[in-house]
């Protein structure tokens, strides 16, 4: 009896399984998708109603949430072909398997009332953790399916002070100067090419040398490449060709730790994150109360604390 069953449990547990963690993963894609979606047209409505493309994003949310439904379809049709209907199916097999046995074996002598109770007795507490096993593996993988993302980025090694394949050893930058006082860089882009794509060239032949201490204004009509310049001097994307330096360095040479610590980046749109201003000048950074009130004062926010 059990030579046969374990081995089919054995099965469909695997089947199971290796079904349902692509499903999850394709629905958990999905609602990311949906989600994202909804997020920027509500945050472009008043652009969407300007420009009367109510139907189109319309048309084109639905046709998201029909993808969704569908994951959504496949994953229920799945629970219900081999997740615990089957394992109940299974069980009432065997129970049918086991009262057929015992009436065989009635007609060729007595059977005992007791003896068939309490096989059947056993057969149902065999499959009751069975079925309660293959509920909460459901359970499990969508969570699991759930926090790969999450995991996957916690699992990502931090930067060594080098890159792998770039060519430069690990590189310090001069030592910085005391916070509070004016700290000065040198920048310099070197034939620095970039593309997105890899056909078509956001930036070309780029040499610009700034000066420590200077202030210079990007200008230029709409998709010159004065975003993707700032991008690739704050490292969110590496140069295609050519090479950025600071402070004589190559911004690849650079750990994450020692280039944050010489950039300051503000944007047009400032964000406070909740908190008091000290947690909002600081950002997790251990610095003493004396460099915050000094930084509020450089920046003429010094009637606050007055």
């Amino acid at each position: 009896f059990l030579v046969v069953l374990l081995p089919l449990l054995g099965f469909v547990f695997w089947l199971y399984g290796s079904l349902l963690i692509p499903l999850y993963r394709g629905v958990r894609a999905q609602t990311a998708e949906v989600s994202t979606f909804l997020q920027d047209a509500l945050g472009g409505l008043a652009v969407v109603r300007a420009f009367r493309l109510e139907e189109r994003f319309l048309a084109d949310f639905r046709e998201r949430v029909e993808s969704l439904r569908r994951e959504l379809s496949r994953q229920v049709v799945l629970h219900a072909l081999l997740g615990r209907p089957l394992i109940d199916l299974i069980a009432l097999a065997t129970l049918a398997g086991i009262v057929a046995f015992f009436g065989t074996a009635s007609l060729r002598g007595t059977v005992e009332v007791g003896v068939l109770y309490a096989f059947l007795t056993y057969v149902g507490r065999l499959f009751e953790p069975i079925a309660e096993t293959i509920a909460q593996m459901a359970v499990v993988q969508h969570a699991a399916a759930a926090s790969e993302r999450v995991f996957a980025y916690l699992d990502e090694r931090e930067e060594e002070s080098g890159r792998e394949g770039d060519g430069h050893s690990a590189c310090h930058l001069p030592s910085e100067t005391p916070f509070g006082a004016r700290s000065a860089a040198h920048v310099r882009f070197a034939d620095v090419w970039f593309t997105y794509d890899g056909a078509t060239w956001a930036l070309r032949e780029i040499d610009v040398d700034l000066s420590p201490g200077s202030f210079v204004a990007v200008v230029g009509r709409t998709g010159s490449g004065k975003s993707t310049f700032l991008r690739l001097l704050l490292r969110m994307y590496a140069a295609t060709r050519g090479q950025i330096y600071l402070d004589g360095v190559p911004l690849a040479a650079l750990s994450e730790e020692a280039f944050v610590r010489r950039i300051a980046f503000v944007e047009q749109e400032p964000v406070l994150f909740a908190g008091d201003l000290a947690f909002n000048v600081r950002l997790y950074d251990a610095r003493p109360e004396q460099d915050v009130e000094r930084v509020l004062r450089r920046v003429g926010l010094g009637g606050l604390l007055d």
